[in-house]
C-alpha cells in the first residue's frame, strides 16, 4: 500500500467516525441537519460541489487505478482499495450521508419518499466495486431513521449492483445495454430492494407484521421509484461514462488516424518549445515525410515489416535529450524539423552533424509521421512510465509515487486488423547532454517495445490518454 492509499484509508476512517459522532451527539434519533436552516443548504452546496469536482477530476485523469488493477505486474498483491476507489468511497459516502442527514428527499405517500442518497451505494458499487459499495452503504445507513435496517440493506445494494453492473457493461450493443439496464433497475427494485426493506421493517424493527401482499400494495411505488432511479443512474452514467466503464458505439475507426498532415495531433507535434507557436503543416512537409518513409521501408512488403523498419530507423538515429526532459523546456519534437536537420546535417538548437536530439514526444511524432506516410493508421498516446530505478533497486507499480503523472509518450499502430504498441524511445540508449554538448551513441539496442504483449507492456507502461480522439 502506497502513501496515497494509506492517507486515503485514514481519511475514510476519520470520515466514518465523524458520521458516527454526528449521529450519537447531534442527531439523537430522527433529528436531521435540515432543522439547522439555512445552513443545510450551504452544506448541501458544498457537498454537491465537491462531488462534481471529483467526477470532473476522475473524468480528466481517467480510471488510473483500474488500469493498474488490470495491467500491473500480476505478481504484486492487489490492495484492498486503490487510491481511485478511496476517492469514490469518500465522494459517494459523503453524498449519501449528506442527502439523508440534510433531509433532501421527494415526499410521496407517508412514510414513502424518494431519497437520492439511497442511490449512492448502488452507483458506488457500479463504478468502485463491492467494498466501495459497502462503505457508502454504511455511510448512507448511519443517519437513517431506521439504521438497524439501512445498515444492512444499503451495503447489500452496493454489492449486488456491482455484480449486476459487471454483466450489463459486457453487452456490446449500446441500445440493447440501455434496455437491459432499465429492465434490471425495475426488477431489482421490485424483487430485491423492496422485499429487503419490507422484511427488515417486519422482522428486525417489528414495525408491522410481514405481509405477503406487499407487491400489490406497494407495486406502484416500485414502478415509480425504479423510473426515478433509472433516470438519475442514466444521467450520471451518460455524463461520466469512463467512470462506470460504459462504452459508446461512437468509436473512431482506425482510418481516422491516417491523416498524413498530422492535423489531429498538430498542436503536439509542431509546437515550438520557445515561442509556443504551432507551425503550419504544408504539402511540402507531407511530401517530405512520404519521400523519407519510402526510403526507410524499401524492401518491406507488409505493413508490419514497414513499421518495423520505421521503428529501427528512429531507434537507430534519434538521441534522447536528457536535460530537456528533466527541465521540461526546449523539447524540440517537430518531426519535419528533426528529420530534415538530421538527414541534411543541419546545425540547430538540438542537432549537429547528422545527429538530432529530442524527447519521447519527438520519437512518437516521427514514428507517427513516417508510418502514416505509408498509410498505416497511427496514433500518439501518453501515460505513465514506471520509474527505472531507485537506490534500493527497481520500482514496481506499488512503489510508484504518482501513477497518474503523464510523463511518457509512445505510439499505437494499426496493422493486421489490430492495434500494436510501438515505443522507439527505449529502443536505444543514444543520449545528448546539452550542457557538455556530448553525444553518446549506442544505436538500436533492442526490440522490447516493438509490438510487446499486453502483459509485457503492463510491467512498465500505463496508457492514460489517446491523442486526436476528439
Amino acid at each position: 500500500m502506497n502513501k496515497k492509499q494509506k492517507i486515503g484509508i485514514i481519511g475514510l476512517a476519520v470520515m466514518i467516525a465523524a458520521f458516527v459522532a454526528f449521529r450519537v451527539f447531534y442527531q439523537k434519533g430522527a433529528k436531521l441537519l435540515a432543522d439547522m436552516y439555512p445552513w443545510n443548504y450551504v452544506a448541501l452546496a458544498i457537498i454537491v460541489g465537491l462531488l462534481i469536482w471529483y467526477f470532473l477530476w476522475a473524468k480528466k485523469h481517467g480510471d488510473d487505478d483500474k488500469k493498474v488493477e488490470s495491467d500491473a505486474d500480476l505478481t504484486q498483491k492487489k490492495p484492498l482499495l486503490t487510491s481511485n476507489q478511496i476517492g469514490l468511497a469518500a465522494a459517494f459516502g459523503g453524498a449519501a450521508f449528506a442527502f439523508r442527514a440534510l433531509g433532501i428527499a421527494i415526499p410521496m405517500v407517508p412514510p414513502l419518499i424518494m431519497d437520492p442518497g439511497a442511490l449512492m451505494p448502488c452507483l458506488a458499487g457500479m463504478c468502485g466495486g463491492p467494498v466501495v459499495g459497502i462503505i457508502v452503504g454504511i455511510a448512507r445507513g448511519i443517519p437513517s431513521g431506521t439504521p438497524a435496517v439501512d445498515l444492512l440493506v444499503q451495503p447489500i445494494k452496493g454489492i449486488y449492483w456491482y455484480f449486476v453492473w459487471k454483466q450489463i457493461i459486457k453487452i456490446d450493443n449500446e441500445k440493447k445495454r440501455w434496455v437491459v439496464f432499465g429492465v434490471l433497475t425495475f426488477l431489482l427494485q421490485f424483487f430485491v430492494e423492496q422485499p429487503l426493506c419490507v422484511a427488515g421493517n417486519a422482522f428486525i424493527l417489528k414495525l408491522y407484521d410481514f405481509y405477503p401482499t406487499w407487491p400489490i400494495t406497494l407495486g406502484w411505488y416500485s414502478v415509480v421509484y425504479s423510473i426515478f432511479q433509472f433516470v438519475i443512474f442514466g444521467a450520471i452514467v451518460k455524463a461520466f461514462p469512463g467512470l462506470f466503464g460504459w462504452r459508446t458505439n461512437k468509436k473512431k475507426k482506425a482510418s481516422a488516424f491516417k491523416k498524413t498532415n498530422l492535423s489531429d495531433v498538430k498542436s503536439i507535434c509542431f509546437r515550438d518549445p520557445v515561442s509556443k507557436k504551432v507551425a503550419s503543416v504544408t504539402k511540402k512537409k507531407v511530401k517530405y515525410f512520404k519521400t523519407v518513409s519510402n526510403q526507410i521501408v524499401k524492401g518491406a512488403d507488409t505493413d508490419y515489416e514497414k513499421l518495423l523498419k520505421i521503428y529501427e530507423y528512429v531507434a537507430e538515429n534519434f538521441y534522447y535529450d536528457t536535460i530537456a526532459f528533466a527541465t521540461g523546456t526546449r523539447q524540440y519534437v517537430d518531426p519535419y524539423r528533426n528529420l530534415y536537420n538530421m538527414r541534411n546535417k543541419k546545425k540547430s538548437e538540438n542537432s549537429e552533424g547528422g545527429k538530432v536530439a529530442t524527447t519521447c514526444v519527438g520519437y512518437a511524432a516521427a514514428i507517427c509521421a513516417l508510418a502514416r506516410a505509408q498509410g498505416i493508421p497511427t496514433r500518439i498516446v501518453n501515460g505513465h512510465h514506471i520509474s527505472l530505478s531507485t537506490t534500493d533497486g527497481f520500482h514496481t507499480w506499488s512503489t510508484e509515487s504518482d501513477i497518474t503523472e503523464l510523463d511518457h509518450w509512445w505510439n499505437e499502430c494499426y496493422v493486421d486488423g489490430h492495434w500494436i504498441t510501438v515505443d522507439a524511445t527505449p529502443g536505444n540508449s543514444n543520449k545528448w547532454n546539452r550542457s557538455s554538448k556530448t553525444w553518446t551513441y549506442t544505436g538500436l539496442t533492442n526490440y522490447i517495445y516493438f509490438d510487446p504483449t499486453p502483459e509485457q507492456l503492463a510491467t512498465s507502461h500505463m496508457l492514460l490518454e489517446v491523442k486526436g480522439l476528439k
